[in-house]
């Protein structure tokens, strides 16, 4: 499940029987997905293309060595960066509008995201980013008694810690 502000609102789903993942998002009492995220076959580097009812947007990737990728919507870019350790900062046209990051330490359980973001900025979008980032950096989808997470050592650009969300 999806939790927003600490109540459930979505609900996600792999697709079984797809060779390359499909990750549709519903809402809680079923229906139709609002968005899906379903990565495509490509080499060295992610492939996802991210639904919205009858649109369709690809991942591209700037830097795949420095985990920088971007989604464009018409005019509008979506910048992605992975940062070291486990956070990921996420622009809409160069203007940073979110942050996330991952548990270390999970147990019983898959993996787990906080998301920090504007309130001018799409929710399900940084939740089908945050997905992306899960789906393409931890695909062993482990959910053992204990999960430990390293995190990352290479950035192409630095964290902002002084950013927060308005």
């Amino acid at each position: 499940t999806i939790s927003l502000n600490g109540n459930q609102v979505l609900k996600a789903s792999r697709r079984l029987l797809k060779i390359f993942p499909l990750v549709e998002v519903m809402p809680l009492q079923g229906g139709n997905p609002v968005f899906t995220v379903e990565r495509r076959m490509s080499w060295l580097k992610p492939a996802y293309v991210f639904t919205f009812g009858q649109n369709q947007y690809e991942l591209t990737t700037v830097s795949w060595w420095k985990r920088h990728y971007q989604v464009h919507l018409g005019k509008d870019i979506f910048d992605i960066y992975g940062h070291r350790g486990r956070k990921v900062s996420v622009f809409l046209n160069n203007k940073q509008v979110a942050w996330f990051d991952s548990a270390a330490v999970t147990f019983f359980a898959g993996d787990e995201y906080n998301i920090h973001a504007d309130g001018s900025v799409s929710v399900d979008w940084m939740i089908a980013i945050a997905l992306f980032w899960d789906s393409w950096y931890n695909r062993s989808g482990n959910k053992s008694m204990i999960n430990i997470k390293f995190g990352a050592i290479i950035q192409k650009q630095p964290f902002d810690k002084s950013w927060i969300p308005s």
